[in-house]
């Protein structure tokens, strides 16, 4: 199984954000190296596009040009997957944004969920 992210850096203070179609202009998130070594610090080795938990689970990363406004995650799981991993996903993913002023969202659904 599989869930879609996109990350932006919305121009919107962040408290107006709650929904992709809230978002109409971001900012660049920085340089290819810059932006894999802050993902690296969360989910580390993923410079190759490629994370693989101690769980099961997997980070792919397409993708990301320098100076890009956006990155696309795919986190893979199976069904060993449980409450507690998503709880502890969905910290790690709230982290990563908040230091950047990033938001994440839900590509199924467009939903900010961090």
């Amino acid at each position: 199984m599989s869930f879609d992210i996109i990350i932006l850096k919305p121009k919107l203070d962040l408290d107006q954000v709650n929904d992709l179609g809230d978002v109409e202009s971001c900012e660049e998130l920085g340089s290819s190296v810059e932006v894999y070594s802050h993902l690296s610090g969360f989910f580390p080795g993923c410079d190759t596009g490629l994370w693989l938990g101690d769980k099961g689970q997997a980070i792919e990363i397409m993708d990301y040009e320098d100076n890009s406004l956006s990155i696309h995650l795919s986190l893979k799981f199976g069904s060993k997957w449980d409450e507690s991993m998503s709880d502890d996903f969905m910290g790690v993913l709230k982290s990563l944004c908040e230091t950047k002023s990033w938001a994440a969202f839900s590509v199924q659904d467009n939903e900010r969920i961090a």
